[in-house]
C-alpha cells in the first residue's frame, strides 16, 4: 500500500529515487525513435494556457529538440508532454513504470503524463491539482509559490525570461513572493501541492514524468 503524505503544505522533493529498469530501456532516445519514430505524438504551446495543439513524427520531434532556440517565446515553443491517452504504443511503455509510493489524503487515482524537452524550455507559471513528478534523464530547475502568492507573470514569456527578470527584482528588493526552489537530478521526485503556482525550466535535454492526483 502507498504511504499517504497527509496533504503536506510544502513541497518535498525525494533523492535518488530508483528508476524501473525496463521502463528506462524502453524510453531510451535512440530505441524510442528507431522503433517508435513514425508514431505521430501531440504537442502544446509551452505557455500558460497551452493553447494550440499540433501533431508531429517523434522523429521530427526529437530532432527539433536536440536544436532548441533560445529566443523562441513560451508561445511559440512546442512541447511534449501529456495528451497520450489514447496512444497504446506509449500506455504500453507507461505500464512498465514504477508507481510513485505515495498518495495524498483524499488525492489516490494516479494518471501519467510522460514529457520529452529540449535544453533552455519550459512551462510557464500555472497550477492545477497535487501530484508528483520524476526526472528520468536531464536537469530541471522548479520554482514554486503558495496559492495565494501569484507570481507576477507574462503567460507567454519562458520561465528562462522570468528568471532573469526575477534576479533584477530580487537585487532591487522588489519582490515580496516566497519562492520554494530546486533542481531536480534523473531520478529525483518533486510533489507539487494542491493549486500551487508552478514553473519549470528544463537545464538539459530532459526526460521526465509526471503523477497526476485526482479523487
Amino acid at each position: 500500500m502507498p504511504n499517504d503524505l497527509q496533504n503536506p503544505d510544502k513541497p518535498i522533493v525525494f533523492r535518488h529515487m530508483p528508476i524501473n529498469r525496463k521502463f528506462s530501456d524502453n524510453i531510451e532516445i535512440d530505441y524510442m525513435v528507431n522503433k517508435y519514430g513514425h508514431k505521430l505524438i501531440t504537442l502544446s504551446t509551452a505557455n500558460t494556457y497551452s493553447y494550440e495543439k499540433v501533431s508531429m513524427s517523434l522523429r521530427d520531434y526529437i530532432n527539433l529538440q536536440q536544436k532548441p532556440n533560445k529566443n523562441t517565446l513560451g508561445n511559440e515553443t512546442l512541447y511534449w508532454f501529456g495528451g497520450h491517452h489514447n496512444d497504446k504504443w506509449l500506455n504500453q511503455i507507461l505500464k512498465h513504470y514504477n508507481s510513485i509510493p505515495y498518495t495524498v489524503g483524499d488525492f489516490t487515482k494516479p494518471s501519467y503524463s510522460f514529457g520529452i524537452a529540449a535544453q533552455n524550455t519550459g512551462v510557464p507559471f500555472h497550477f492545477h491539482g497535487p501530484g508528483f513528478q520524476q526526472i528520468i534523464q536531464g536537469r530541471k530547475h522548479w520554482i514554486l509559490s503558495k496559492p495565494l502568492e501569484k507570481p507576477n507573470f507574462n503567460p507567454n514569456e519562458t520561465t528562462g525570461e522570468w528568471i532573469v527578470k526575477e534576479r533584477q527584482q530580487k537585487q532591487r528588493n522588489k519582490n515580496t513572493i516566497k519562492y520554494y526552489e530546486c533542481i531536480l537530478n534523473p531520478g529525483d521526485i518533486i510533489y507539487f501541492p494542491n493549486r500551487w503556482w508552478h514553473a519549470t525550466w528544463n537545464l538539459d535535454f530532459t526526460v521526465f514524468i509526471s503523477t497526476f492526483l485526482s479523487q
